[in-house]
Parts: structure tokens; sequence; C-alpha cells
């Protein structure tokens, strides 16, 4: 990486470090020839010479630059770990990061920052343009100087912002919230569904941050730490659901033997073409081979809820991992950083060993339950799903079963809520209007999520395997909400009660679904 020759000069401003800026390309930096009609990428002296502004900050800026700019519709994740190495080794030299950077691909180099850089205690932040640098009213020199400013938020006095972030348009976003897919216009160029903006500047001034926020920053040890990442740039497939889909080229990628994770962006809170026995198959084989398969909705703003519906829940009981309300560029680079955390669990093709087997299972079972929890602020609900009848158990009339659960300390004020799963084919006995209830005690206080009454059709042993028609039935047991403080009423754990008040149940065949949301009205 190149510096600039104005690094190399005497510091103006010795009180506080200097701010490094990375120049990668983009449109941000695009001028004008003297011609004034072809356009190219400027240099980095020329980029700094266009402008002005920056001489009127109060920190010295360092410069740096790749030797060659790249179009952020050709970066790939060696440039991230890249960016997050140089990070890595130059963070104590500097109060703050400014990343400069094409405004395609910005949203995925910030997801894979945040996930690859551990225990930031500094703003980190992407900007660029959608703009050419020499055109009138570019956003390009705007951007820049604002993105600096929160950087330089020693010498400027401003509130630490210890993350990475995207500064756009005068907003500053989370680096796994922000997703450019509303306007062209430099005013609309990001946004930030189903996640408050991170702060607003105004006449050079950070107005509206919230700390509460920033549940996912450091804490301890505030040395940036870099994380692995994952070596292949294969093995993630990320596919749309839409009507008449190509089943077979589908079941040709599900195949595919580099894959490692496929990524279902699916209708609305979680919907798929539950009756195309080919997809249904694809899934369940690529789930018995440890491939992770996620569900992200298509919806702008929303999230996968795999309780309203049937065919949502089918994909809960398959063991799809359940998105939540991330966007697609942070699950992709979630299921990368943490293929590269446990690597890979997939089966081997040929013959494997059962301690291997045994292993492999560990390991995939640790990633889904990763993949369902809040890392770096990319997920507002926390998904921890308990199975609660073993192998032997049997849940039957006056015979709860007690399970004691810890939850990760989630050390923000939540709203928790439980969902009773039942697969309606499991039933062996009983009335086939009956009752199920789950409890839950927090603290040694009982709290009472639901108790259901809902009728359950009688199993037709007439009709087997794939023509069987009774589907899994999804018990809303949300009635209830409890507002829960980490530190002062909740600690993390709980003691799950289960009842069967009028059936007897199979053994494996009762799911709990335990959903932690933060409040971000807090």
């Amino acid at each position: 990486m190149d510096a600039a020759k104005t690094t190399e000069e005497k510091r103006e401003f010795n009180d506080y470090p200097p701010v490094c800026a990375i120049y990668t390309g983009g449109t941000v930096g695009i001028i004008h020839e003297n011609d004034g009609n072809t356009l190219r990428q400027a240099s980095l002296e020329e980029f700094i010479d266009h402008i002005p502004q920056l001489k009127k900050l109060k920190f010295d800026i360092h410069f740096y630059s790749y030797k060659n700019a790249i179009d952020s519709s050709n970066i790939k994740s060696n440039q991230w770990k890249f960016m997050a190495r140089f990070i890595d080794m130059m963070h104590t030299l500097y109060q703050g990061f400014v990343i400069i950077h094409g405004v395609n691909t910005m949203a995925y180099t910030a997801s894979a920052l945040s996930f690859m850089l551990k225990n930031v205690s500094m703003p980190i932040v992407l900007t660029g343009a959608e703009y050419p640098l020499t055109d009138f009213g570019s956003d390009a020199a705007e951007n820049l100087v604002d993105a600096l400013n929160v950087a330089g938020h020693l010498s400027n006095k401003y509130t630490n912002i210890p993350m990475v972030s995207v500064l756009f348009g005068k907003k500053l976003f989370s680096g796994t919230r922000a997703t450019k897919k509303v306007s062209l216009d430099p005013a609309d160029g990001f946004y930030s569904p189903n996640y408050p903006v991170i702060a607003s500047l105004t006449n050079d001034r950070i107005y509206g941050y919230n700390a509460n926020l920033q549940s996912h920053t450091a804490t301890g040890n505030t040395a940036i730490e870099y994380l692995p990442f994952m070596k292949d740039p294969g093995g993630i497939l990320i596919c749309d659901i839409y009507p008449d889909m190509d089943m077979d080229a589908f079941e040709d990628h599900c195949k595919h033997d580099g894959l490692q994770s496929l990524i279902l962006r699916t209708y609305g809170t979680g919907g798929i073409p539950d009756s195309d026995k080919k997809f249904m198959s694809c899934i369940k084989t690529l789930i018995g081979k440890n491939v992770l398969v996620v569900s992200l909705t298509q919806c702008p703003i929303g999230e996968v809820e795999y309780r309203l519906f049937e065919t949502n829940a089918k994909l809960f009981y398959l063991g799809v991992v359940n998105g939540g309300d991330m966007i697609t560029e942070a699950a992709y680079c979630k299921v990368k950083y943490l293929l590269a955390k446990y690597g890979s669990p997939k089966l081997p093709s040929g013959e494997c060993g059962e301690h291997e087997k045994s292993e492999l299972k560990k390991r995939f079972e640790s990633i889904s339950k990763e993949m369902s929890e809040n890392q770096k602020g990319e997920m507002s609900i926390n998904t921890y799903v308990i199975r609660p009848v073993a192998t032997g158990d049997v849940v039957a009339p006056n015979n709860p079963i007690y399970y004691n659960v810890k939850l990760p300390d989630l050390n923000a004020k939540v709203v928790c809520s439980a969902i009773l799963m039942l697969d309606v084919a499991s039933i062996e006995e009983g009335d086939p209007n009956g009752n199920a209830d789950v409890s839950v005690v927090v603290d040694g206080m009982n709290i009472l999520f639901g108790k259901y009454k809902q009728k359950i059709p009688h199993k037709n042993n007439d009709e087997q395997g794939e023509n069987q028609q009774i589907y899994p039935i999804t018990m809303n047991a949300t009635d209830e909400l409890r507002k829960l403080k980490a530190k002062e009423e909740y600690r993390g754990a709980f003691t799950l009660r289960v009842n069967s008040l009028s059936h007897k149940l199979k053994a494996g065949t009762m799911s709990i679904v335990i959903s932690a949301r933060v409040d971000q009205n807090q």
C-alpha cells in the first residue's frame, strides 16, 4: 500500500494521534480530464488536491492507497482481509480510520470488517460518493470530510463511536445494517432497514447518537484483534425464491461438491414452495450433509418468523437457520466468518467414521447456533432453540419435564418470548382437543408465557411417507411479553417446564424457541 507524500510532512497537530484514511478507489475518486468530457480514476495526490476542505480540519491525516485503485464491483474477500490486517497492525498509531470506497460493495466490506475485527475501540468509517468528485454538486467531498470528522473524535471532542460504520448523506449507519438498495440519490444512497441510524451530522456536530445501539462493541481489552476469515472464496450460494423457479438448476447447484452454505431469500416471513418435492428434498439433503442453510426475507423491512405459517415452520423442522432481519450482505459475511472460525462441517463425499461424523455434527451445530445469535449488531433477535424431549423422555399428562436453560448475557434490555412448536404427527394418544403449556421461571419469578387449546388433527395411518398430509403446527406463545433488564432481573438462566396436559408425545417431537429481542427504544 502506498502512502501519499503529505503523510511524511511535519505534523501540525500534536495533541492527538492523526486519522488514517485508506483510498481504495470508486466513484468518489473519479475526476474529469482537461477536456471536461473524459472521466478517469484520480491518483491519491490528485484526489487530495481536489478537496481543499481538508486543510480546515483540526487534525493530521495520513493517507494511504492501493497501488492501483479498485472498482468496488471487483472487490473480493482478499481485499477485506488486507484491510483488516492493515487496521490491526496500525491502529495504535491513529485515533480513527476512514476507508474511501466505491458504493457498489461498500455494505459487504462494512459487514466483513465488522466480523473480522474484534474489540474495536475507535471509529472505522467507510464512505464514498454517488457522483464523481469533479461533478457539479458531487457528494464526494462532503461525505469524506464528515467521515474524517467522525474518525477524528479526539481532536473534535466528538463522541467516540467505536465500531465499523458507513457514513453517507449526513447519516451514520451500523456496518452490519447498512445496505444500498433504495436510491441512487446521494441523500438516500444507503439506509438501515429494521434498525435506527447510529447518528446524524449537522453543522459539523454529531446528533442523535444512542450508545445502547452499541452493545456489540469493545469490552475489556480495547486492542483490535484480527479474526480469521474464510480462505476459500467459493462455497456460499445466495438464492432468491420465486414462482416457477427452475428446480433442476437449483438441484444442480445444491449437488455441487464445494457448496458449504445456502442463503435462501424467502417470501415474506419465510415462505417457501413446500409443495415442491424436489425443493424440499434438496434442503433436507443439504442439511443432512451439514451444509448450513439460512433463511432471509426478500422484504426490505421485516424479518423471518417461523411461527406464523406452516410453510415457515417446515424450515424450522428441517433445521434451516432463522436469519431474522439480517440484510443479505451481513448474512453472507457472517457465514464466511463462522465457517472460518470453526472450519467446514460438511460431511465428506466418501466414507466417514462415526467419530468424524460426530465431530462434524458438533461443528455444524455450533455454527448454526451462532448464526441464530446476534454477533455484531446484525440482527435484532436472538433465537435459542431447545428440544426438551430427548431420546427416551416422554411428556405425558401429569408428568412435566424441567430443563435448566443457560442463555448468553444479552447486556441490554430485552423482550423475551417463547414459542411452542409441535409436530402433530407425533401424537400417540389423547383427546384431539388438547392443551399444552410452557412455564418459564426467571430468577425465581414464575412467568407463564402461554397456555393453549387447539384442535389436533388425527393421524391418518393410511397415508405414509411423503404423501402424509399431517404437517407441523406452530403454536404462538407470545400472549404475554415481559421486559427484562439484563443486569437487574435477567441473569441469563431460567428453568423451563414443559407440560402436555392431555397428550403423550414421542421423543424428539417438541421444540421450544426462545426469542430475545433487543428493545431499541430503551
